[in-house]
């Protein structure tokens, strides 16, 4: 028997990965988090997103882009999280501390060098680092397919801090503010389309709800460097997008949704870690979609 596997998702800034942590402790679970710090490309990115598509580096100056395809992966244990990436190790990590804990899945760096790619569209980071956190997804779905087949209940559920389906509400922003360009959207929905093949949909999908006004609020507020200068215009898009994600996956128009149990949760309310009675109420929830 396995166990389920069961993507969060939401807007930026709303505490998905608080929200796993603390609800994966109360159901001895796992979470395979976002890639914050191990994601090389992201200051850089909303750099020059800030700065706008005439302050983005030529292609021909001393920036790379990408040549590499999935990259080898590490594996390394610190304290009470798993920072796992190789399938062969990564249920043997979890088993040894116990079955429960954080799994940050640590790539080593893509091979990188010298482009002269699309002289003609020079900002092109922002395909860069969609590609990039496709193959991250994506490998992140593959551990999370592995690890819930070798665990078994009392063990909790597998929780994905966004998935590989989320991220394509943000190279579609990308796209239609015309920061990616045509050709290279094509080649992105393609790659996405050959992964999807190899991959099984989450059988559980939370999509924690909050307004744009919410989403930015909680964003000042925890004051990530990388996110400073994201606007409520971009928050209110992106909004927008998952809105019709998670109606498509209602309406089966998703391929793999129209089995999966879909949870809307209403997230605006603000949540005290120390207190916990809201995150007990929360996994509470959990419990009974996943029994």
């Amino acid at each position: 028997m396995t166990v389920p596997v069961i993507g969060v998702e939401g807007l930026l800034g709303i505490g998905k990965t608080t929200f796993c942590r603390e609800v994966a402790k109360r159901v001895n679970g796992v979470v395979i988090e976002e890639p914050v710090d191990a994601n090389p490309f992201l200051a850089k990115f909303y750099e020059e997103l800030r700065q706008g598509k005439e302050g983005f580096m030529p292609v021909q100056a001393t920036q790379k882009l990408m040549q590499g395809v999935i990259p080898n992966l590490k594996v390394g244990i610190k304290e009470d999280e798993f920072f796992v990436a190789d399938l062969d190790v990564a249920a043997d990590a979890v088993a040894q501390h116990g079955g429960a804990g954080a799994i940050t899945l640590l790539l080593n760096k893509f091979m990188l060098g010298a482009s002269n790619v699309h002289a003609r569209y020079p900002w092109h980071l922002p395909f860069v680092m969609q590609i990039f956190l496709l193959h991250y997804r994506y490998a992140t779905k593959q551990t999370a397919m592995h690890l819930a087949q070798t665990r078994n209940p009392p063990q909790g559920p597998i929780f994905l801090d966004r998935t590989i389906w989320g991220d394509l509400n943000f190279e579609s922003l990308l796209y239609k503010g015309e920061f990616i360009s045509k050709e290279q959207h094509d080649c992105y929905k393609f790659c996405f389309e050959v992964m999807r093949n190899g991959l099984r949909f989450p059988t559980h999908v939370i999509y924690l709800y909050t307004s744009p006004e919410t989403a930015y609020r909680r964003m000042k507020e925890r004051n990530r460097d990388v996110e400073v200068g994201v606007e409520m215009e971009y928050l209110q898009s992106l909004h927008d997008e998952y809105e019709k994600m998670y109606g498509d996956m209602l309406a089966g128009r998703i391929i793999g949704a129209r089995g999966a149990h879909l949870e809307r949760v209403n997230y605006n309310a603000d949540f005290d870690v120390q207190e916990g009675t809201g995150f007990d109420q929360l996994a509470d929830m959990v419990k009974v979609m996943a029994a």
